[in-house]
């Protein structure tokens, strides 16, 4: 993973809450992949490009770059996290 070309890497912010959201969205497609139809136009993978082209962060994000930008920015989340520096979403909007 290259942070410097991973798209959405530099512009995620731990503390705005829009940023973590749309982290949160991707996870959660991506926690359901495995038990998923592929083939259905609802499946986890057809909802994953929909989001990554709705990001927040106004960057063009290729589907075959998903698992570097999950990656880095849950990387960069939990350390930010670990420091207090992050919006964390209350216990009922999980």
């Amino acid at each position: 993973m290259n942070a410097t070309k991973t798209p959405g890497i530099k512009e995620f912010k731990p503390k705005n809450k829009e940023h973590v959201q749309w982290l949160q969205r991707l996870d959660a497609i991506l926690n359901s992949m495995m038990s998923s139809n592929p083939g259905s136009s609802s499946s986890p993978a057809a909802r994953m490009g929909t989001v990554l082209a709705n990001n927040p962060f106004g960057v063009t994000m290729p589907v075959e770059a998903f698992i570097d930008i999950h990656a880095g920015m849950s990387i960069i989340y939990s350390s930010h996290v670990l420091t207090g520096d992050a919006w964390i979403p209350t216990k009922g909007s999980r």
